[in-house]
């Protein structure tokens, strides 16, 4: 099964990035996933309420310029 990008705030990169979810380490507990950024490559563990986070502050920082 295909997942879509998630997308998070990249540690390295320092700006919201898309980000492929990987299966390294096997079953992580529920809303927890291992990504790794399209950007530059880091490898993070995440949780999915960070996903919403990030792109609501994307999306603000986005508007107000």
């Amino acid at each position: 099964m295909i997942m879509p990008a998630l997308r998070f705030k990249c540690r390295i990169c320092k700006r919201v990035q898309d980000h492929d979810t990987i299966e390294e380490f096997g079953e992580l507990p529920h809303g927890i996933v291992l990504v790794e950024c399209y950007g530059c490559g880091v490898k993070g563990i995440e949780s999915l309420a960070n996903e919403v986070k990030s792109v609501a502050k994307a999306l603000k920082d986005e508007l107000g310029k």
